[in-house]
């Protein structure tokens, strides 16, 4: 059956534009599979169901166009929300930190936030509402796109090669290992609450 199901998906190039969508919504939604999609497409790749170098364009394209979404989003919506939710000068001072970081070291901020699923997200979003330069976002969101799918691709390329006789073994270890991590995430999130003072 997985078989049948690898011949199908590798018959239709309708399947890149699905990784695109999965990839883009995952920007928005920090539930939706786009690292695991990702993985699962490098792990088919591995096993001629799709071609490599598509797959990591796709995880590309899908990356790069939600990451300026949300930047575009944060440049319109993100000054008036910023204004309406800091209140205080304390609160006002993190904000004119944050804005400085993100001016001085936009592109190590972007990358890094790249990797982290609910990172990337808030991180495009809050280069929009600092105003930071867009060919400055775009020069790093790009080479960031990239990274992430070449990491992702890869890594489901390497398990996929190392048990090309059984397919559902590095699909279901890369299911295991992305939902490991966004567990370990939401964990360090949620921690990180508790420990915040009042």
């Amino acid at each position: 059956m997985l078989d049948t199901l690898v011949d199908a998906v590798s018959a239709s190039p309708v399947t890149y534009l699905v990784l695109v969508g999965i990839v883009l919504v995952d920007d928005f939604v920090p539930v939706a599979p786009g690292d695991t999609a990702m993985i699962t497409a490098g792990i088919l790749a591995a096993n001629e169901g799709l071609l490599l170098p598509l797959v990591i364009a796709a995880g590309t394209l899908g990356g790069f166009l939600g990451d300026n979404l949300s930047y575009l989003l944060g440049r319109r919506f993100g000054p008036a929300l910023a204004a309406r939710l800091l209140r205080g000068e304390r609160a006002r001072g993190l904000y004119r930190a944050a804005e400085r970081q993100l001016h001085e070291r936009a592109a190590t901020i972007v990358i890094v936030g790249r990797f982290i699923p609910a990172g990337r997200a808030a991180t495009t979003f809050a280069c929009g509402t600092v105003g930071l330069a867009y060919r400055r976002f775009a020069a790093a969101d790009g080479f960031a796109a990239l990274a992430w799918a070449s990491y992702t691709t890869l890594l489901g390329f390497a398990g996929g090669t190392a048990f090309r006789d059984a397919l559902w073994e590095p699909l279901a270890i890369g299911l295991g290992v992305a939902l490991l991590l966004g567990a370990l995430a939401e964990a360090l999130r949620r921690h990180g609450t508790h420990e915040r003072p009042a």
